[in-house]
């Protein structure tokens, strides 16, 4: 009865023993997906991260290239409007011109006919 005893007590602890190995192999198993589930989250997250990063980039770029362009544009409208100020101004001063050397046209015509006059009087 007693080596009976022994060979079950024995058997029990082998069973206990092969019982947690499983429980620890499984175990093990267990944590090696999930930390490879985790590790699989991680890259996913890392490369979500920096596609954000080129894009964000990539527009920071195309704004600083719309600014730049707008810049620009604001100097060349800029340029035209003062081109235009001085080419206004050209145009009155030749107006004013074309004025006063039609007065003194008309001023020398009547004193040129009053010199007319004199001689035939």
């Amino acid at each position: 009865r007693l080596e009976r005893f022994r060979r079950t007590r024995v058997d029990t602890a082998n069973k206990v023993e092969l019982n947690d190995a499983v429980r620890d192999t499984r175990d093990d198993s267990v944590g090696r997906a999930l930390m490879a589930e985790s590790t699989a989250k991680m890259k996913l997250v890392e490369e979500a991260r920096l596609e954000a990063e080129a894009e964000a980039t990539a527009a920071t770029e195309q704004e600083l290239l719309v600014a730049k362009i707008a810049k620009e544009a604001d100097a060349a409208a800029k340029k035209t409007e003062a081109a235009a100020a001085k080419a206004k101004e050209r145009t009155r001063t030749a107006h004013a011109h074309a004025q006063n050397a039609t007065k003194k046209a008309a001023a020398a015509e009547r004193e040129l006919q009053r010199a007319a006059k004199r001689r035939s009087d």
